[in-house]
């Protein structure tokens, strides 16, 4: 709910920002693809896909996550040509060599300019994704960001922590 309230509050609906949206545990699925916010329908109709998504519980595939967003933005039209991912994790990945190489195949394979974090409770490991994940690096951790020059990780407590973590992410993502 943080984060497509943060959409609907904060995206603009001018047609600046294309969305797509990766939902992971033991296996990845789309929620949103490549969805051009250029209407108030088009930013509602995101927001409710993200609503509409249910904790499917199981293990923690950072890779099955990263895989699927780069096939995703593979295939995508980056007429901005920037590409920013937003990865949130609450938990470890099953295989922090699965994830890594997932991760550099992301940013090579689909242009990806950032990728920045939110490690939510105590199951994130926070050392992990600031050195492994983050790109580019080093990763900030340290209000107000270097956003995008920098990867930027923000701990947070719980999923209100999150929220609030969001829509402060969305603010500097879209200035």
């Amino acid at each position: 709910n943080g984060l497509a309230n943060a959409i609907n509050s904060l995206i603009s609906i001018d047609g600046s920002y294309e969305i797509s949206v990766v939902s992971f545990s033991t296996t990845a699925q789309t929620l949103v693809n490549h969805v051009l916010v250029n209407s108030l329908a088009a930013r509602t109709a995101v927001a409710n896909a993200i609503i509409a998504d249910s904790y499917t519980g199981g293990s923690t595939d950072y890779a099955a996550a990263f895989n699927l967003m780069g096939s995703i933005l593979v295939g995508g039209d980056q007429t901005s040509g920037l590409a920013y991912v937003n990865f949130a994790t609450d938990g470890v990945p099953n295989s922090q060599a699965a994830a890594i190489t997932a991760r550099n195949n992301l940013i090579s394979s689909a242009g990806v300019d950032n990728l920045s974090i939110e490690g939510i409770g105590a199951s994130a490991d926070p050392s992990f994704l600031q050195t492994s994940i983050c790109y580019p690096g080093p990763c900030d951790s340290t209000a107000p960001y270097n956003f995008p020059t920098q990867g930027f990780y923000i701990a947070v407590a719980d999923a209100q922590g999150y929220a609030d973590a969001i829509g402060n992410k969305i603010k500097v993502v879209t200035g």
